[in-house]
Parts: C-alpha cells; sequence; structure tokens
C-alpha cells in the first residue's frame, strides 16, 4: 500500500513541483510513513517556500518539527538553551 501511495505523490510531484500542497504531503508521508526526517523537514521547506502563507502547510511543518526534535529524555534537555527554557 505504501509503496502505490508513495508512486501517486511521486508522480504528483513530477507535474506540480511547485505546489505547496503537494510537497507538503509527500513531507507527510516521508516522515509518517519512511520514517526520513531530513527529506520531510526538506520538503516541508520547499511547501512552504511556495505557499508562505498557507496556514495548513505551516501547521503541518510545525507539527513535524514538534514529533521530531522533542527531548527524548529528561538528560536530552538542555537548560542553557533559552527555548527549552520556557
Amino acid at each position: 500500500m505504501h509503496s502505490k501511495q508513495c508512486l501517486h505523490i511521486c508522480r504528483a510531484v513530477e507535474v506540480a513541483p511547485t505546489d505547496g500542497s503537494i510537497l507538503a504531503q509527500y513531507a507527510k508521508f516521508a516522515w509518517e510513513h519512511r520514517g526520513n526526517a531530513l527529506l520531510a523537514g526538506t520538503m516541508y521547506e520547499r511547501a512552504i517556500a511556495c505557499s508562505p502563507e498557507d496556514c495548513f502547510i505551516l501547521g503541518a511543518y510545525a507539527g513535524f518539527l514538534w514529533a521530531s526534535d522533542q527531548p527524548q529524555s529528561p538528560t536530552d534537555f538542555e537548560p542553557d538553551n533559552p527555548i527549552q527554557a520556557i
């Protein structure tokens, strides 16, 4: 099933490489089904560059960042980082 879904998304990206929604769908697939954070991050950044005011893409990217960047244990927490200290 995933390979068929990947094929459809890849074809859509080939047809419309500047469609932010399609790029975001590919990013979501790369993260949720392949576990490829590097590819997902790259695709989300491309999606945002193509559709910078699309709140759905921005929200999906924020969710991805939240899910992929969270400290995994209390020892991963960096108290000197002002953003994490909030």
